[in-house]
């Protein structure tokens, strides 16, 4: 009787886990959804404003697709800002409200914007334009071309 031994499985080696920031696929997707929930959580901060101030016209303009896309898709947006979007989408229906897309680049004052915004860590509002967009906003109230040279 011949008697078939079995080969011994190599020694399993413990392969270090991935972190996400290996997949560049998953690391891009997890990205865009901050990136998208960043966006739509600081429209609600200014609609949540507006509420506080009881205005009655609201004009937003921004240079996201992706909150222009929330707008029209509310069920898109992430659940842990969910009832706060809801909330939101209820109260606008109710006022003047208009949203508007508009270039970046097109407006020295939201670039001026953004840029603070990515330089910093923490949450702030202005009654007024901040003095770093003053006279750009003032050329932007009159129509006055801005010529941007690279």
């Amino acid at each position: 009787m011949a008697y078939l031994q079995k080969e011994k499985p190599p020694e399993h080696k413990q392969q270090p886990q991935k972190t996400y920031q290996q997949y560049p696929s998953y690391q891009s997707a997890l990205h865009l959804r901050l990136i998208k929930q960043y966006q739509t959580m600081v429209v609600v901060l200014a609609i949540e404003r507006a509420i506080f101030y009881n205005w009655k016209h609201f004009w937003l303009e921004t240079d996201s697709t992706l909150v222009l896309h929330a707008f029209s898709h509310p069920k898109s947006v992430h659940w842990s800002i969910y009832n706060r979007w809801m909330n939101c989408i209820n109260h606008i229906n109710h006022i003047n409200f208009r949203i508007s897309h508009i270039y970046r680049e097109g407006n020295v004052c939201v670039a001026k914007l953004a840029s603070f915004g990515a330089q910093s860590s923490g949450y702030t509002w202005w009654d007024s334009p901040p003095s770093f967009v003053v006279q750009e906003f003032l050329k932007y109230r009159q129509e006055l071309p801005f010529y941007r040279f690279s």
